[in-house]
């Protein structure tokens, strides 16, 4: 009955008569957004009100627990809405088409001869166990396809044959306008590098090597993506702002500049640099990318800010977003590192480098007590985000008071999230995990400062009601992680 290979916006509420504005604005505005005129319009308007108004006269107030949906689609120069119904089954052949010669007898078939008649088809669809769809279209007049992005993205895919191979190549000052363009077709004004919306800071960050950018471009000079390294310190970067044009997603693209961006990772300007990435979890096409270069997933970073809107790919919800972290191994081969960690989660972190080209000797070992008497933070908020980084410099012997006093006053502020590194270069003292749990913090992975520092990422997501179900990942290794954080955070209140 639904096509789902097509883009869809949708709508899901409980089964309540007082959401009927909102289904009826959620109809119009969509077919406003399509091109529909003020007759078009009211005709979807009638529409909605009639078949909404029949769907909750027909529904027993007992279900309350079901779910109704409102999906919205676009079908040739068309607007197309189903709506779902879960109460009595329609007896189609008995619901009287509304006659006013005998008005009496067929009055309980007005509301729907009424949508029938203002939309192009209308059908009642028996779903099975799924219960029943009502469906209709109306086409519109001058139709402009929002949703459908094929015909565009074929001819952009024959232009790119036609004209050659892409030229990929390190981005100077003259690339700036181009970038700037690139970054509103992909996300709009959602990125969180806000450099990127100014040509005089973003200027400066390519002049001071702070940015390097390579980009791809097609015969015309046009810029179609791009791969960004922002530098946070000499001696660690972020692989970050992997974009390519909406129209462009399907063309090699993506795969001409992953491999010119594996030859550039291999240069000296990046021989002595640790480069991370965090790929969000809305979906998981940064992740593919971060496999393709060859990053080991190492933490969760959950619930950071309110998630970006990526232009051509779909997002179910609009909950908080979630990161994925992971640094590139492929040029830290033979390195040798030495982590602590407690005991509890040492299996865990030895996982986490199993794949990968870096010795990593993990060890349990606990220290009797504090090596200092005050515990050193470094506190980083962000007010927008609602996300607190704090950074434990050294742990003395009061740290769970400290904690406790930081953590008190984060809730008072209004904070919604708080990523706490613990050291994991040096033994931690005994006890260590006990006092991070009793204040709500549990473990989510690894993290790296900007000094090339380990540390041991906890997170504290105060009076959240978060779903781990929400996050998508596609490599295995970040998998068994997301499903250790969750036990981890379950366990704090069983």
């Amino acid at each position: 009955m639904i096509n789902r290979a097509n883009p869809i916006v949708s709508l899901a509420l409980p089964y309540k008569m007082e959401f009927l504005n909102m289904v009826v604005a959620f109809v119009v505005e969509m077919g406003q957004s399509l091109g529909a005129d003020e007759k078009e319009k009211g005709h979807l308007r009638l529409a909605a009100e009639e078949v909404f108004n029949y769907i909750m006269e027909a529904f027993p107030a007992s279900d309350s627990e079901e779910v109704f949906y409102l999906r919205g689609e676009e079908e040739g120069d068309a607007v197309k809405f189903t709506f779902s119904y879960h109460s009595t089954p329609i007896n189609v052949r008995a619901t009287p088409e509304f006659a006013v010669s005998d008005m009496e007898a067929t009055l309980g078939g007005l509301g729907l001869s009424l949508a029938k008649q203002v939309t192009d088809s209308f059908e009642c669809i028996n779903c099975g166990n799924d219960g029943w769809v009502i469906v209709f279209t109306k086409r519109v007049n001058q139709f402009n396809s929002v949703l459908h992005r094929q015909v565009m993205q074929a001819e952009s895919e024959s232009n790119l044959q036609q004209s050659g191979s892409l030229h990929i190549t390190r981005a100077t000052v003259r690339y700036i306008p181009q970038l700037i363009e690139l970054v509103y077709r992909t996300y709009r004004y959602s990125y969180a590098k806000k450099y990127f919306y100014d040509a005089d800071s973003l200027k400066k960050a390519i002049e001071d090597e702070h940015i390097v950018a390579l980009v791809a471009e097609d015969s015309t000079g046009k810029v179609i993506g791009s791969v960004d390294v922002f530098f946070d310190s000499p001696q660690v970067a972020e692989v970050g702002g992997v974009m390519v044009d909406p129209r462009y997603r399907t063309s090699a693209a993506i795969m001409l500049l992953a491999r010119e961006a594996k030859r550039l990772f291999r240069e000296d300007l990046f021989k002595n640099t640790v480069l991370y990435g965090k790929a969000v979890t809305t979906h998981t096409y940064s992740q593919q990318l971060m496999k393709l270069y060859k990053f080991a997933p190492l933490g969760l970073r959950l619930s950071v800010y309110e998630h970006a809107n990526f232009i051509g790919i779909a997002a179910e919800q609009n909950y908080r977003e979630s990161l994925l972290f992971g640094i590139l191994t492929s040029n830290l081969a033979g390195k040798e590192i030495r982590l602590y960690v407690p005991p509890e989660h040492k299996e865990m972190v030895n996982a986490l480098f199993v794949n990968t080209e870096i010795t990593a000797e993990i060890l349990a070992e606990e220290l009797p007590t504090a090596a200092c008497s005050l515990t050193s933070m470094t506190s980083v908020d962000n007010e927008k985000k609602k996300v607190m980084e704090v950074q434990v410099n050294e742990i003395g012997s009061d740290f769970m008071m400290v904690l406790k006093k930081k953590t008190l006053a984060m809730q008072q502020d209004g904070f919604l999230t708080c990523l706490l590194a613990i050291p994991a270069d040096k033994p931690l003292p005994v006890g260590i995990e006990r006092i991070l749990k009793d204040n709500k913090y549990f473990f989510c992975g690894l993290h790296i400062s900007t000094e090339n520092r380990w540390f041991l990422l906890y997170t504290n997501l105060f009076h959240q009601r978060f779903q781990f179900g929400n996050i998508k990942l596609y490599d295995s290794i970040a998998q068994e992680l997301h499903r250790y954080v969750e036990k981890e955070y379950l366990a704090m209140y069983q």
